[in-house]
């Protein structure tokens, strides 16, 4: 990453870290900071420029609900952008469905199905606690051990194993009932 990405991310944390304490002026300056470069990646997805705006604004609502439950503020970026994809596939979902409403059942199911595959397993993530997602982020996102993600969240590594083995038993039950 060059440097103006790496500013550009410890300033997302920070604003993210002012949004928790309710500091609206945070609020404008991420949007400021982040709108072209969430329209840009949202933009790989999809064309509907009325989906990425609508997507654009569920994803701020949701970093003013959600800051506050983050136990720390360290890859806001990535967490941002996480959401944002989210927010439109979920938005897309929604859309297919109607789309599909006056084709046959057969078709429809088989465009349905395929168009919602790939998603099944962020809504599935979706489910699990804030602190499951955590664990979960630490571990695959950033590939971290086991021990570093029991220092950061201050728990002991039994927990974290304990937890990990809670949420792949959560996907999966969640993965096999949307089948």
């Amino acid at each position: 990453m060059n440097k103006v990405n790496k500013n550009l991310k410890r300033q997302v944390n920070v604003l993210v870290k002012r949004i928790s304490e309710k500091d609206e002026l945070a609020l404008e300056e991420l949007y400021n900071s982040t709108y072209k470069i969430i329209y840009s990646f949202l933009r790989r997805y999809t064309n509907n420029k009325e989906i990425i705006q609508d997507t654009i604004s569920m994803t701020f609502i949701t970093v003013i609900e959600k800051s506050t439950t983050k136990m720390f503020y360290v890859n806001c970026f990535s967490w941002i952008l996480t959401i944002s994809k989210f927010h439109l596939f979920n938005n897309l979902r929604k859309l297919n469905k109607e789309c599909y409403i006056d084709e046959n059942e057969e078709a429809k199911n088989l465009s349905y199905e395929y168009s919602s595959s790939h998603m099944d397993i962020e809504f599935a993530i979706d489910k699990l606690t804030e602190v499951e997602k955590q664990i979960l982020y630490l571990k695959y996102h950033e590939d971290l051990t086991i021990v570093a993600i029991a220092n950061i969240l201050k728990l002991s590594t039994s927990t974290i194993k304990r937890e990990l083995k809670i949420i792949y038993s959560r996907l999966k039950e969640e993965l096999n009932d949307e089948e």
